[in-house]
């Protein structure tokens, strides 16, 4: 039985011994395995289209999706939104309260669990929030507060806010971390 490629040669190489079509490279598509290609092009193209049964009307299969990892630019969290939750927590709990050092810690897990609970109901999917609160008392003196950390500028974020009173003075920041 003769194969296209022998039909192709001349009739000089029809006294030399047939070549063997070699098997060539196996190949995986998807999971599932072709092997032994032969060596002529045509040939190559006609098994390919067998061995995986597609016709040339039928498109190849599409991919799987890919999900996306990073929140499209309206789902990303809204630090003026992180602030006003903040301001309203600080206003409810602290305005028109005077400092004792005896309640601070309670006030601070209060408000801090509070601010929380707040921005954990704002509609921000795949986000977690970390805050932090401090009460002290007013004496005039400066304060101040600072913080390092490793993050994706892209995504996340922090609000701060504080309020004075005569008596003392709370600062409250609040971070914004995606997960991935």
């Amino acid at each position: 039985m003769a194969s296209r490629c022998d039909e192709r040669l001349s009739p000089r190489h029809a006294l030399q011994p047939k070549p063997k079509p070699s098997l060539g490279v196996s190949v995986w598509v998807g999971d599932r395995l072709f092997p032994g290609w032969r060596a002529c092009r045509g040939e190559r193209r006609s098994s390919q289209r067998e061995a995986m049964n597609l016709s040339s009307s039928k498109s190849a299969p599409e991919p799987d999706p890919v999900p996306f990892v990073r929140p499209g630019y309206n789902d990303r969290v809204s630090v003026n939104q992180m602030r006003e939750v903040i301001k309203e927590v600080l206003h409810d709990k602290l305005a028109g309260k005077e400092y004792e050092p005896s309640e601070a810690s309670n006030q601070t897990r209060e408000i801090v669990d509070e601010i929380r609970s707040r921005l954990q109901a704002l509609p921000m999917a795949r986000y977690k929030y970390m805050v932090q609160a401090v009460i002290g008392e007013q004496r005039g003196g400066g304060f101040r507060m600072g913080n390092r950390c490793f993050w994706d500028a892209d995504t996340d974020n922090f609000a701060t806010e504080k309020i004075v009173t005569d008596s003392l003075f709370c600062v409250a920041v609040a971070w914004a971390v995606y997960t991935y």
